[in-house]
């Protein structure tokens, strides 16, 4: 039986993805449950419960949950990338990578862990690699904000600001209703010397926190976003 034709039969992945998005990811596990309860042999739904585990802090759980995605499906990508993801968060860079470039292998065609890479490149200083990483994620996908947002990150830690503005311009052209990335580029516009715009963009940020307190946040107008990249309003790395 295909892939397609188990998803159609099994309604609680559909309801699983529609609980994540919701960010009822209490909903979302007990949806992957009840679908494995059913079939205990579809790869994808502990994908998604991985990702629920992840979203209420429990790793450990959600690495099983991969490892077993990829034991009944080997060609698993969406399973390698959200490993990968995961791996990097817990600080295991080179499993990380293990993770990205099979993903990668197996779906050349994937730009979340292009991405993915990319960031990981980034923060383990291999800047040209990044690079490259971020401009075939955008080469493969230009509606994604985060290769934009993140590859303005690489370029401002290299100092080239008029191209870092220019990717966060690009970011926010295409998600007017993320914080952190008025914040980040409010940040970018002081330090090239325009407090006037970076005044506008830290207002902007303040406006779209919901119940506007932006206080937890004023941490992120100096620091990379990795800190925060994995919380349930994602913004650095990308699972599926």
């Amino acid at each position: 039986m295909n892939e397609e034709r188990q998803q159609n039969q099994i309604p609680s992945p559909q309801m699983a993805n529609c609980h994540l998005k919701l960010k009822d990811f209490n909903s979302a596990l007990n949806d992957c449950d009840s679908s494995i309860s059913i079939n205990p042999n579809f790869p994808l739904v502990y994908v998604r419960r991985g990702l629920a585990l992840v979203c209420l802090h429990r790793q450990e759980e959600a690495l099983k949950c991969y490892y077993r995605a990829i034991e009944i499906d080997k060609n698993c990508w969406q399973a390698y990338n959200n490993r990968g993801a995961l791996f990097s968060d817990m600080n295991k860079n080179t499993l990380a990578l293990m993770d990205y470039n099979k993903s990668i292998e197996i779906n050349p065609s994937g730009d979340l862990a292009y991405n993915n890479r990319g960031l990981l490149y980034k923060d383990t200083g291999k800047f040209d690699l990044s690079l490259k990483d971020f401009n075939k994620s955008i080469e493969l996908n230009q509606n994604n904000t985060l290769p934009y947002f993140n590859r303005g990150l690489l370029f401002q830690k290299l100092g080239k600001l008029e191209q870092s503005l220019h990717d966060f311009n690009k970011a926010i052209e295409l998600d007017k209703n993320n914080s952190i990335f008025y914040l980040t580029r409010g940040a970018l516009l002081q330090k090239m010397g325009k407090p006037q715009q970076a005044l506008h963009d830290f207002q902007q940020a303040m406006g779209n926190i919901p119940g506007n307190k932006a206080g937890n946040q004023g941490q992120s107008q100096t620091q990379p976003i990795k800190e925060v990249e994995r919380s349930s309003e994602g913004c650095c790395c990308q699972i599926y």
